[in-house]
């Protein structure tokens, strides 16, 4: 990333700029495999958290408590089929579905176990809830007739769910601060994502005397667990993923980790690939025994990604606001990459200028063509080297921002011959019309303290760090 300091006079205008542009070559041994885009779809539900994938449907947790049922039988053409809302939850959101036969069951943190009718897919029913303690389910996974609950500090429930109108508790696992559970392929064992503590194995082959048999320390926060075969995968937040050998329950070992870009919230595993939800982008692993874990693919979505689930080579992502398709593989035509969708500028003193650096990335194996690049505001400036990409070959620009009287918020439009996004956007952030920016001045205030005889004032601080943290109930 490149910062410079451009200079104005107060008569003549000058400018120096240190541009380094240059088309950076991958290695030769690396191949393009990234992912193509094959649908950008807009539920009809907001605030997408999850993907559970059941068949040719998509169960996504959609709004405040609500399910949107997507069919999924063409990635590329993705259907709402129907959606609800749980009502009596609108204010605490359902953070996953797992679906068994005629039933979905929803982990609502301090709502509990939701459980919904999905036997007509187009007219899903609300049949109630199920909650022991005043706990937050976060996330559950099921083997015949039990339910496992990851309910944060209070460990795993297991839960009985052999009539689904009347769930009822069998015991607690005891864990840290359980985020996800998956039960492995033959219903034997349980494995436990269990934030700071890592990762736990519990041996369920009898519910009624669970204990834990195994467990390892992870890179980061266990965030969410994926199994193939005798390895396990564990999002771990900042730190990305880690690989653990789990041939051995009773003592599982931590092989291999790659740190992703952003934070790794979920994963999926589909043959030798792992797909994670990263934040600001989606990312795609290979592992293999030796033990490795490389990147070999990634889409910059410009979305907040908060899962994905990965089915043979096609990977559905829950954006928030968008659900997005994409196909893994060689791609034989251009494909641009952008290695940031936004840029956050400090607040300037005009007529005072900043440069950021913006990477363009052709992964394809066509010649990327820039039709157009442009920015249409007056406070910036664009240094672009030249209007194509070679096939595996990136290329940096020189965005330059000098700040004025107005507003510099402005969009950076790239204009390709990307067929799957010909056009695509960066969002530029500069000085704000309103409110507070990162290097301006902290107004002087007042407010009442609590557990303090007399109000506080910033200055009272000045010099010492001060954390704000806003609260908002409705």
């Amino acid at each position: 990333m490149i910062h410079k300091l451009i200079l104005r006079g107060n008569h003549k205008h000058f400018t120096i700029i240190l541009l380094i542009l240059w088309a950076l070559a991958p290695p030769p041994h690396l191949k393009a495999k990234n992912l193509t885009q094959l649908a950008n779809f807009k539920t009809q539900n907001i605030e997408l958290l999850d993907v559970e994938l059941v068949g040719n449907l998509a169960y996504v947790p959609g709004g405040l408590a609500g399910l949107d049922i997507i069919d999924i039988s063409n990635p590329a053409a993705p259907r709402s089929i129907s959606q609800i809302v749980i009502l009596g939850c609108q204010y605490g959101r359902v953070y996953a579905w797992h679906v068994r036969s005629s039933y979905a069951y929803g982990s609502g943190r301090e709502c509990g176990i939701r459980v919904v009718n999905v036997s007509d897919v187009n007219f899903p029913k609300d049949i109630g809830y199920y909650q022991n303690q005043e706990g937050s389910y976060e996330h559950a996974d099921g083997w015949e007739d039990f339910l496992f609950a990851a309910v944060h500090a209070l460990g795993v429930e297991i839960i009985d769910r052999s009539d689904p109108t009347a769930l009822a508790h069998i015991t607690w696992v005891n864990t840290e601060n359980a985020w996800a559970v998956t039960v492995s392929a033959d219903g034997q064992y349980l494995y436990v994502a269990d934030g700071a503590a890592g990762l736990k194995i519990v041996d369920i082959s009898d519910p009624q005397a669970a204990m834990v048999v195994g467990q390892a320390a992870a890179s980061g926060t266990a965030k969410d667990i994926a199994t193939a075969g005798n390895y396990l995968f564990v999002a771990v937040g900042a730190q990305g993923v880690d690989m653990f050998d789990i041939s051995s329950p009773g003592a599982p070992r931590m092989v291999a980790n790659y740190n992703t870009s952003g934070y790794a919230s979920r994963v999926s595993v589909s043959g030798n690939l792992v797909a994670v939800s990263d934040w600001d982008d989606v990312e795609v692993l290979e592992w293999d025994p030796t033990p490795s874990l490389s990147l070999v693919g990634y889409k910059n979505t410009g979305g907040r990604v908060m899962a994905v689930a990965m089915r043979d080579s096609v990977i559905f992502s829950a954006e928030w606001r968008r659900f997005r398709t994409f196909k893994y593989g060689e791609i034989e035509e251009a494909d641009l990459d952008i290695s940031t969708r936004q840029v956050d500028f400090p607040f300037l003193t005009a007529p005072a200028c900043l440069t950021e650096t913006i990477t363009l990335t052709n992964n394809g194996h066509s010649t990327l063509l820039l039709d157009d690049v442009l920015i249409q505001h007056d406070d910036y400036q664009l240094d672009l080297q030249a209007n194509s990409i070679p096939p595996l070959s990136a290329q940096e620009i020189v965005v330059t921002y000098c700040a004025s009287d107005g507003a510099g918020r402005a969009t950076l439009v790239v204009n390709s011959n990307d067929p799957d996004e010909s056009t695509a956007r960066v969002q530029l952030n500069g000085n704000p019309v309103y409110g507070l920016d990162m290097g301006m001045t902290a107004p002087e205030f007042t407010l009442e303290a609590v557990n303090r005889l007399a109000p506080v004032t910033l200055s009272d601080f000045r010099g010492q760090p001060v954390l704000l943290a806003f609260f908002a109930t409705w």
